[in-house]
């Protein structure tokens, strides 16, 4: 479905906007240093006379799907932004290590496209003891209260919607073979 990376960008354009407009703003930094450490994190990020750097961390690119949008994300860049982009090969051991560098190097919002919805929940704790705030994209994390935003499709309406152009294709006859990876969520919802 083309809609869900258009809809991805429109919030990357709209964080690049706020956070573009924060740079040129003198406000003093927002003290959070009261905010219960259970929330997340409240998205109050100073920007000033420095790029708002974002974390991406993919899934994997083998997936043309997630090549196409880091390549959106970073046409919408500016000159007040940079991004560090990483693919979690499908590996979550490896996308854990890939946010938790992210934080290393100071990115100011980290976004996610989970290889696992259960097991992504460390690196999330990570960048919320970090203050760093989360968006999760295409494939939700299981736990929602840690993350600032989720942008994500209705996989069981497109699975359906598959399987339905499939069956009128073939004129609602004959057999089919479907190879599942129910280690993704996305992939669960789909063929439900």
């Amino acid at each position: 479905m083309k809609r869900c990376p258009i809809i991805l960008v429109l919030v990357l354009a709209v964080l690049l906007t706020l956070f573009s407009a924060c740079s040129s703003n003198s406000e003093k930094p927002v003290d959070n240093s009261s905010n219960d450490a259970s929330n997340a994190p409240s998205g109050n990020i100073t920007t000033e006379n420095k790029k708002v750097l974002f974390g991406v961390s993919v899934r994997s690119f083998a997936s043309p799907y997630f090549v196409t949008i880091t390549d959106h994300m970073q046409a919408y860049a500016n000159e007040n932004t940079e991004f560090v982009v990483t693919s979690g090969d499908d590996d979550v051991t490896k996308q854990l290590s890939d946010v938790e560098d992210m934080i290393q190097q100071g990115c100011d919002v980290i976004m996610i496209a989970c290889c696992d919805s259960a097991a992504i929940k460390p690196a999330l704790k990570a960048c919320q003891d970090a203050g760093v705030p989360v968006v999760i994209y295409d494939s939700p994390a299981n736990d929602v209260d840690m993350v600032a935003c989720t942008v994500a499709s209705d996989n069981y309406t497109a699975g359906f919607e598959a399987g339905e152009a499939l069956a009128k294709s073939l004129d609602y006859k004959g057999d089919i073979a479907e190879y599942i990876d129910l280690t993704s969520e996305v992939t669960a919802n789909r063929v439900q």
